[in-house]
C-alpha cells in the first residue's frame, strides 16, 4: 500500500503529465486529502522544528503565525527568521485556541487561510471574527 501511495504522490507532483480525464477519474475514485496534506507537509521545512522563535529579536514585538491545515504558513516561519522577529505559531483548530490567543503575548497576527474545503475557510473567517 505505501508504495502504491507513493507513487500516486508521485502522479500529483507531476499532474501535468496526467489527462484532465485520468485526473478526474483519480479524483473521483480516490480520497486525496490524506496525500495531498503529507505533500504539502513534506514542503514545510520548519514542520519539525519549535513553534516559537529561539532567538534574541531585533524588534520589540512578537509575531503571532496561525498555522495553517496544509503548512502555508512556512512562507511566514521564513520572512520572521530573515527579518529576526520573534514569532509563535497558533494553532486556532485547537479547543483552546481562544485562551492560546489571549495569552500568546502577540502584537499582530500572520494568517494564510486555510481555504481548501469550506469547512476549513468557515472555521477560519469565524475565530478570525472573535480575534478582532
Amino acid at each position: 500500500m505505501r508504495l502504491y501511495n507513493e507513487k500516486l504522490i508521485s502522479y500529483l507532483k507531476h499532474k501535468n503529465f496526467i489527462t484532465e480525464s485520468l485526473r478526474q477519474i483519480i479524483q473521483k475514485h480516490i480520497d486525496l486529502t490524506n496525500l495531498r496534506t503529507k505533500i504539502w507537509v513534506s514542503r514545510d521545512p520548519y514542520a519539525n522544528d519549535p513553534l516559537v522563535s529561539s532567538y534574541k529579536s531585533k524588534y520589540p514585538i512578537v509575531l503571532g503565525i496561525i498555522k495553517e491545515f496544509w503548512h502555508s504558513h512556512w512562507h511566514y516561519i521564513a520572512a520572521c527568521r530573515d527579518l529576526g522577529v520573534a514569532y509563535k505559531v497558533i494553532d486556532i483548530s485547537d479547543p483552546d485556541w481562544q485562551q492560546v490567543v489571549e495569552s500568546s503575548g502577540c502584537d499582530a497576527f500572520l494568517i494564510h487561510p486555510s481555504v481548501q474545503f469550506s469547512i476549513w475557510k468557515q472555521m477560519c473567517d469565524e475565530r478570525l471574527r472573535i480575534i478582532t
